[in-house]
């Protein structure tokens, strides 16, 4: 993209998202959850865009932190077998859940396909493959610890029309929740993506929205990690 085109997107970006944020007040009432998706998914889309500027963007991941806590959550309670792999096709027009036991989840909405889809859940093993050493470099130039094995959603890069439901369980045992972020993989920016995200201490699953499939992991924070010596 051109540097005229990208000043234009920002531009615009910029004003939208103010637009918004005078729309939405922080004591307004979650009264229309349908709207408060659409404005989740127009928001991700700008704080994905590698064309909107820095300031924009931290706009929108401010304003996608307000909204995650007014729209409605499904149930990540662990009902499937424990498997290295599940997958099934999820319908266009009725959409469908997929989970692990070890609390990795997707919750599709209907209409967040463009078609009927195989979609799966995988924990990739230690190839040292390229694009997992890639992974690797990132998340250690970056200073994060994980705090879970790498999910994969499938098929990675699929698009939706919609946000949809993403959960990564973690274990309990001598840890505590404080400082559990969720990440996804930008295969555009070469870089762990930290998403708004809610912790489920219940279900010991951390979850978020995802526009778009792909790797998935929970990190510690640098500085969360040193203050829990």
């Amino acid at each position: 993209m051109k540097h005229g085109q990208a000043a234009a997107v920002a531009v615009l970006g910029a004003a939208w998202v103010a637009g918004v944020i005078a729309a939405a007040p922080a004591n307004a009432a979650p009264a229309r959850p349908a709207m408060s998706q659409k404005v989740h998914d127009d928001l991700y889309a700008i704080y994905n865009s590698s064309a909107a500027a820095s300031v924009i963007r931290l706009h929108a991941w401010r304003l996608l932190s307000r909204i995650e806590s007014s729209l409605p959550r499904p149930d990540f309670g662990l009902t499937q077998p424990r498997a290295a792999v599940v997958s099934g096709v999820i319908t266009a027009a009725q959409g469908g859940r997929l989970a692990r036991a070890d609390g990795a989840a997707v919750d599709i909405p209907a209409g967040s396909l463009t078609s009927d889809t195989l979609v799966s859940i995988s924990t990739p093993p230690a190839m040292n493959s390229p694009d997992e050493n890639a992974r690797t470099a990132a998340a250690s130039a970056a200073g994060l610890v994980a705090a879970s094995p790498e999910v994969d959603f499938g098929p990675a890069g699929l698009r939706l029309r919609r946000t949809i439901e993403v959960a990564i369980g973690f274990a309990a045992q001598g840890r505590s929740a404080f400082g559990l972020r969720l990440y996804c993989w930008s295969q555009a920016q070469n870089q762990w993506q930290r998403l708004p995200a809610r912790v489920d201490v219940s279900h010991q699953v951390v979850s978020t929205r995802v526009l778009s499939l792909g790797p998935c992991r929970i990190f510690v924070a640098p500085s969360a990690t040193q203050g829990s010596h």
